[in-house]
């Protein structure tokens, strides 16, 4: 064989190992909310690590190999099993895990549109103040769902169930008036289980609100995705890209939502670290 074809066949093989060393190097960050309704977050931390590549490497959000619930969830980013989590914070979860200040849904989250039962709009229609809903109504929610305690500390009527799906069914079956969901959630939600609910309706009347900012959590120790993350969320903040993405997601909810014409009932949120800084709503809420 002559020199020259050994030299080009070095040279392939020298490319080829440093394509798969480089692939081996592809740091994953592993998520345990591999639901539907967590896609948008999903998507926004693949955005962070690729605007953050060239500074940190490549890497990629994948996850967890498991289907878990929230709480166990957080036992595993604790452990540091998986890398990441999607969730509001409070106080206890500040103290538990580190945070990454970026409200990732611009306040979103604490504006709550009702589910119902299709039947029951009149009797929610007559509701104007927190004293008729406290009086009048039952909430279905999370058992193990950060603002249980919220709903709990401004007296809301509530019983607590542990899975997720079983919520649809309580408020279908009457067992509770109505289950509280994130304004980005409700429509989607009697799109998806509109097979299973048929009975179920978005309320036309009412919205509560509580601050509520969900943040990404990492672990505690994990400082250099902690600062990765945030640093990625900056860009894409400056450069629009997060705002067009926010948009995308939940442009027609928020057009659905016609919050302006709601009677909009205020709750407080006790849960709140002192150095937890409210949402800015305004780039979302000025455009319904």
């Amino acid at each position: 064989m002559s020199q020259s074809r050994l030299t080009k066949i070095s040279i392939v093989l020298l490319a080829f190992c440093c394509i798969n060393a480089h692939a081996e190097k592809v740091k994953q960050v592993v998520y345990f909310q591999d639901d539907a309704r967590f896609s948008y977050d999903i998507e926004l931390l693949q955005m962070a690590l690729d605007n953050t590549a060239e500074q940190y490497g490549p890497a990629k959000a994948v996850a967890f190999n498991q289907k878990v619930n929230e709480a166990r969830g957080l036992r595993l980013l604790e452990q540091g099993k998986v890398d990441v989590a999607f969730v509001p914070t409070n106080r206890e979860r500040e103290l538990r895990f580190q945070s990454v200040k970026f409200p990732v849904l611009g306040g979103l989250l604490g504006y709550r549109i009702l589910l119902i039962h299709q039947e029951s709009q009149d009797k929610f229609s007559r509701v104007e103040n927190i004293d008729q809903l406290r009086d009048n109504m039952i909430a279905g929610f999370g058992l193990h769902w950060a603002d249980m305690q919220i709903l709990y500390s401004n007296q809301i009527p509530v019983i607590g169930h542990p899975e997720y799906e079983e919520l649809f069914n309580m408020v279908e079956q009457r067992r509770v008036d109505y289950f509280p969901r994130g304004l980005n959630e409700a429509w989607q939600e009697i799109e998806r289980f509109k097979g299973q609910h048929p009975g179920l309706a978005v309320e036309q009347h009412l919205a509560l609100y509580y601050p509520f900012p969900r943040y990404f959590f990492v672990n505690s120790s994990d400082d250099a995705l902690a600062k990765r993350l945030l640093a990625g969320l900056k860009i894409a903040k400056a450069n629009g890209s997060f705002e067009k993405h926010f948009f995308e997601a939940f442009g027609e909810w928020i057009h659905l939502a016609q919050l302006k014409d709601r009677k909009v009932i205020h709750l407080n949120n006790p849960f709140l670290s002192d150095d937890t800084p409210l949402p800015d709503s305004s780039f979302w809420i000025d455009r319904e």
